[in-house]
């Protein structure tokens, strides 16, 4: 119960860590069903958890990488997938913005955007129309 107190978790990175602890003879997973069946756990809530927690900082490459290291699949991953992907040129406009406050001086600092702003899980296409509309924003 204090693991479920502090964050949310999803049923798989539950039951890994409880087997850490557990004894042979513990039900591991009839205690995970009773838990699941109160409401106190859901991968819903983990992997919603877990999108309000990478918002504006971590495009939904990093998110999926994420949901599928806890063990979140299905539709429960691309309930909060689908709005990541919508929101991502968005979101890495504003994290642009914020990180770099002047537009780039030549190609390579232009590439250097490009490599932040793809090792925190922002897609190319993303990537592109940040740049893009952080360039059409600056020639005006």
């Amino acid at each position: 119960m204090r693991l479920l107190a502090r964050r949310e978790f999803a049923r798989a990175e539950l039951r890994g860590r409880l087997q850490a602890w557990a004894e042979p003879s513990d039900d591991v997973d009839g205690l995970l069903d009773s838990l699941q069946s109160a409401g106190w756990l859901s991968d819903e809530r983990a992997a919603q958890s877990a999108a309000r927690r990478r918002a504006g900082r971590s495009g939904a490459l990093a998110l999926a990488h994420d949901l599928r290291r806890r063990g979140i699949a299905g539709e429960a991953a691309e309930a909060v997938l689908g709005p990541a992907r919508d929101s991502e040129p968005l979101d890495a406009r504003a994290l642009l913005r914020r990180r770099f406050p002047e537009p780039p001086a030549d190609a390579a600092e232009r590439a250097r955007r490009w490599r932040f702003l793809q090792a925190r899980g922002f897609a190319p296409e993303s990537i592109r129309a940040a740049l893009a509309g952080l360039a059409a924003e600056d020639d005006h």
